[in-house]
This record gives structure tokens, sequence and C-alpha cells, in this order.
């Protein structure tokens, strides 16, 4: 749903639902494996040969990493934005957000889970800009909430959460002629680090930081 009001101002509003079926998964299994001759790979810590088929050697076990078909699932959500301009000042804000469930949810105390839904958290963004004549400028605030990024199965290996965490962006132009522009674009200004924990908050896995980056262009059209 979508209501204008001015000469560039709106409200917009939606919800949404995704019904799929057999999502992919990256799931952890142990096995044996066979060599080109048929015979399966022993341990070599036992001392033998890693190769000889000796039943009397422990059989090598790998643990493999391979996509699986995994349950079905639904995601519903709601998203919502305002975009209003100040007159013919030039300035303006934009707000949106994002709020999204699914039906199924990890459980950090059972370790034999297979599946759950990765990468679902809610969002939002405040944007301030400035639009008129050659000039463009806007800052944003981007935030996101904590998410689960990966699920492995075996003894609750590899579980990886991503912490809540926000940024600043800026970016800005001029339309120097009208074949030539000049823009600028700087992501994370604020040096904000990403922080990454396993199964439980207090299970530290690691700290990113990639520091702010700046961008410099010029754009021509012929």
């Amino acid at each position: 749903m979508e209501y204008y009001f001015g000469q560039s101002n709106y409200i917009s509003f939606g919800l949404f639902r995704k019904d799929v079926s057999n999502f992919i998964v990256n799931a952890q299994m142990d096995e044996t494996v066979e060599t080109a001759s048929g015979a399966l790979l022993t341990d070599p810590s036992t001392g033998a040969d890693v190769f000889a088929p000796d039943p009397q050697d422990g059989l090598a076990v790998f643990r493999v990493t391979r996509p699986i078909n995994g349950e079905n699932a639904v995601i519903r959500g709601l998203e919502a934005a305002v975009q209003y301009s100040f007159g013919e000042s030039g300035f303006g804000m934009l707000l949106n957000g994002t709020i999204v469930t699914g039906s199924v949810d990890f459980d950090p105390s059972d370790v034999s889970q297979i599946f759950a839904l990765t990468g679902l958290s809610d969002s939002a963004n405040v944007v301030g800009f400035y639009d008129k004549g050659p000039f463009e400028f806007r800052v944003a605030y981007n935030w996101r909430d904590s998410f689960l990024q990966s699920l492995t199965q075996i003894n609750g290996d590899g579980v990886t959460f991503v912490r809540s965490f926000a940024q600043v962006d800026i970016s800005g132009g001029v339309q120097v002629t009208d074949y030539l522009r000049v823009f600028f674009e700087g992501t994370n200004i604020t040096n904000e680090k990403l922080f990454k924990h396993g199964r439980f908050d207090n299970q530290f896995l690691l700290a990113e930081e990639s520091g702010p980056r700046y961008a410099l262009g010029v754009r021509m059209n012929f």
C-alpha cells in the first residue's frame, strides 16, 4: 500500500509471506572414503599403511560438509517507509524498516538441530539528504539486528551468530556539466566493527574491522 502527497513525499506499507519447500542447507556428516581400488582409507595414527585394506586397521573417518534438502519453512514480514521533502529547500529525509519472522527457530540447547532459517533479522535505515540543482548529498544510518549466519549439525559445532550492528554511510556528487558528474562515497565512516559469537552469546568467535572505505570518481555521458 502506498500513499503519495506533495511533489515527492510518500508513505508505504507492505506485508509479505514466503512459503519455501526444501530449503538448501549445509550438513556435516562423518563418512569413510574409498580409494580408486575400492579400499577404504584407514587412520594413519594407527601406524599402519593408510591405503592398506587391512581389517585390523582403524578406518579413517572424515567430516564432510555438503548441501542437502532441508525442511519446509514460512517467512513473514512487514515493511514500512516514509519519505518527506521540506518544501523547495532540497532537504529531506527517508525512514524505512523491516520486521521479519520465520516458522523455524533456532534452539541453542539442541545440538542435534539440523535446520534453522539463517540471515533473518529486523533492519532499519534513517537517511537525510540534500538534492537541489547540481548538488546532491546524503547521509545514512543503517542498523541490522542480530541474526543466525550459519548452522552445522555435528556436536553443535559451527553455529555462528552476527551481533546487531549499525554503520553510517555518506555519498554525494556535483553535476559539473551536462556530460560530467563528480561523485564521492564513504562507507562505514565511523569505523564500526562486526562481532560474531557461537551458540551462546558469551562464546566469542571473532571481530571484523574493515575500516572506513572512501571512493571518489567521475562519470561522463556522451
